[in-house]
């Protein structure tokens, strides 16, 4: 079920569904991705407001997460997905590109 951040870039992490993992001790996870369309191939910095308890997938490959995360993205469409464990994490869920230090240009993509 299609989720979408607010206007401040925000998303709720009460409005998304939560999935409790039988081998993780039951915890819960919630989902969220985003798509990137890149007109051109370069470097994306993601600026994380929270990254505690946040796993960072890119195209399916797990990517460490920090505060500021740097991408490289090819023509085309490159999808991000973030795992929340929603026992550590509780606040909204915002992650924006920075202007400083993308040299592709990328444009977020409506799922």
């Amino acid at each position: 079920m299609p989720r979408y951040s607010q206007v401040n870039g925000q998303l709720p992490l009460q409005e998304v569904p939560v999935v409790v993992s039988q081998n993780r001790s039951q915890q819960g996870f919630s989902f969220a991705r985003a798509v990137l369309a890149a007109e051109t191939a370069g470097d994306v910095i993601l600026s994380i407001t929270d990254t505690n308890g946040l796993e960072l997938l890119v195209d399916g490959q797990p990517v460490p997460i920090q505060k500021q995360v740097q991408i490289s993205v090819i023509p085309g469409e490159t999808t991000l997905t973030v795992i929340v464990n929603t026992a550590v994490h509780n606040s909204p869920l915002n992650i924006a590109i920075q202007d400083y230090g993308t040299t592709a240009v990328v444009t977020p993509v409506n799922l």
